[in-house]
């Protein structure tokens, strides 16, 4: 399909320089000291409860990246998980409690029911192929 006006030519990219912009978060949180060299330890990595998988009743996986504090309350509702029994997203002490909270929870159902809970909803929980 042309787009009026569009006219076809080169586009000079380079992975590099995209990688280097990219990474700027990545060097920030570790000249911060809030980033580790470990595996699984950090923000994006799967360190935090509120940003990685989990594995449903079926085998199937969800995916989910509640970064910001709207998202993670909506999440937290969808998943049916209200009051003051919900460990803190914000005290790390407390993660292990939350990561075994959200995957006895996304555990408890195939991944089918929660694509349906999270379908058309603000929240980032998708599900992983």
């Amino acid at each position: 399909m042309l787009v009026e006006g569009f006219r076809p030519g080169v586009a000079d990219t380079a992975i590099v320089d995209g990688t280097s912009s990219l990474m700027q978060l990545i060097w920030s949180l570790r000249a911060d000291g809030r980033w580790q060299e470990q595996r699984a330890a950090n923000l994006l990595d799967g360190g935090t409860p509120y940003y990685r998988t989990y594995r449903c009743a079926d085998g199937g996986w969800m995916a989910v990246s509640a970064l910001e504090p709207a998202f993670y309350r909506a999440m937290l509702k969808g998943l049916g998980l209200t009051g003051p029994d919900v460990p803190s997203c914000a005290d790390p002490a407390q993660w292990p409690a939350l990561e075994a909270l959200l995957a006895s929870t996304f555990a408890s159902r195939p991944r089918r029911h929660w694509e349906a809970v999270f379908e058309g909803k603000p929240t980032p929980v998708s599900r992983r192929s």
